[in-house]
């Protein structure tokens, strides 16, 4: 394992190191990309909590890798699929309206903004597992 320190008074540090490593780092550099693609992509600015939410998942992925049980993470993300899921087929995104100039509307941007989203949507929870995978490989993983 890749641990800063070695001994019975350094599990604490390692603790420490991980999950600030997971929580703050992970947490900053997540919401920069999000927000960078929302930006770039012209997605509405909806307040979703994603990033309150992405925090209490970065503490449950650490101890759930630390622990050994990775495989509940596929679990929840399997419940945050179908919790995603609308009538429309869409995942990760509230029901688009787009229209153009004339106030007709647009099936084709409706497509674009509801594949954008869900890539960022995807994106931010694959960054969320990877910053938690490094925090878990600091603290020292359970075999």
């Amino acid at each position: 394992m890749y641990k800063i320190c070695v001994g019975i008074d350094s599990i604490i540090i390692n603790w420490l190191a991980g999950l600030l490593v997971s929580l703050i780092l992970g947490h900053i550099v997540t919401r920069e990309l999000v927000n960078c693609l929302k930006n770039k992509s012209n997605l509405p600015n909806l307040k979703s909590y994603s990033g309150e939410l992405g925090v209490f998942e970065k503490i449950a992925y650490v101890l759930l890798f630390v622990n050994g049980y990775a495989s509940f993470i596929g679990i929840w993300l399997g419940f945050k699929m179908i919790g995603r899921w609308t009538a429309g087929g869409a995942i990760g995104v509230p029901k688009i309206c787009y229209t153009d100039k004339d106030g007709k509307e647009d099936d084709y941007k409706k497509r674009e903004l509801t594949s954008a989203a869900i890539n960022i949507y995807l994106i931010g929870n694959l960054m969320s597992l990877l910053f938690a995978l490094v925090g878990a490989f600091i603290i020292g993983i359970k075999k």
